[in-house]
């Protein structure tokens, strides 16, 4: 009877054994599972992350280039100016030149 009962008392300790490594290897693929989880949250944060990043930085070139363009027009509108200015001044000294001749021609005469 006593080598029966150590007998049964070995297999359910073999048992229990088998049970504990079971709910071991469940546990594990559980922790498994949850850092997959976990690693897949991270990898889309930072997919979100780097698509506000990238929505702000094409907002700001657009904001740059809009900048540039207005800066170039306010350039060649100055460009414009300025020649409009040269020639009104080319005009006036040809005034003033022809003035002058007019002058001289009316003191000499």
């Amino acid at each position: 009877m006593n080598k029966l009962n150590r007998f049964r008392t070995g297999r359910d300790n073999i048992s229990t054994s088998e049970q504990i490594l079971s709910e071991i290897s469940q546990l594990d693929m559980q922790i498994i599972r949850q850092e997959q989880l976990h690693r897949d949250a991270m990898m889309h944060q930072e997919r979100l992350n780097f698509e506000r990043v990238k929505h702000e930085m094409t907002q700001k070139e657009m904001e740059y280039s809009e900048k540039i363009l207005n800066d170039n027009e306010t350039i060649q509108t100055i460009k414009y100016n300025i020649e409009v200015f040269k020639s009104k001044v080319s005009s006036i000294d040809a005034a003033s030149e022809s003035l002058d001749r007019k002058v001289r021609i009316d003191t000499t005469s």
